[in-house]
């Protein structure tokens, strides 16, 4: 009779670091969705549609998903608690960063009244047309407005 045998144990693999840089899009100012951010980790995955959302214990990280049979349902995630701590972090210090830097740019720029906020891109004045605008202009897109307030978020 043979003896079932144990396949040996694989071999422990360290842990790489891992760069998790995060870039804010836009700060939202009404609504509990307070900004809109990317995720690059370490210059080979990117994750588009994270959000920083207000709850009752502060604000939070909520990754990209979609409505599924049993509620809403994460499309990517971090499969460790301490990545997924490693994760929220960085998007959380990134939001941070972002609202520290409006009041120092409101003061650079001397600009009073309603201003557009869009993370590391910097504000800019109604009136003006955004890069990513006069680029959809130029490809024959037609006007758009950067000043009107942005469609209902739809969730998938």
């Amino acid at each position: 009779m043979k003896q079932a045998t144990t396949p040996p144990p694989a071999p422990q693999q360290e842990a790489l670091p891992m760069r998790v840089d995060v870039k804010i899009h836009a700060l939202r100012t009404n609504g509990t969705v307070l900004a809109d951010a990317s995720v690059n980790l370490n210059g080979c995955f990117a994750i588009r549609g994270v959000k920083v959302v207000e709850g009752s214990n502060g604000p939070f990280v909520s990754m990209p998903s979609y409505k599924g049979r049993d509620g809403y349902k994460d499309i990517c995630f971090p499969c460790t608690k301490e990545f997924r701590q490693q994760f929220h972090q960085a998007v959380l210090d990134a939001y941070q960063q972002t609202l520290a830097q409006i009041p120092q740019r409101q003061q650079e720029n001397g600009v009073p009244g309603e201003t557009q906020r869009s993370g590391f891109a910097g504000e800019r004045r109604s009136s003006e047309v955004s890069e990513s605008c006069r680029l959809r202009q130029d490809e024959g897109y037609g006007a758009c407005d950067d000043a009107a307030p942005p469609a209902p978020e739809m969730k998938m």
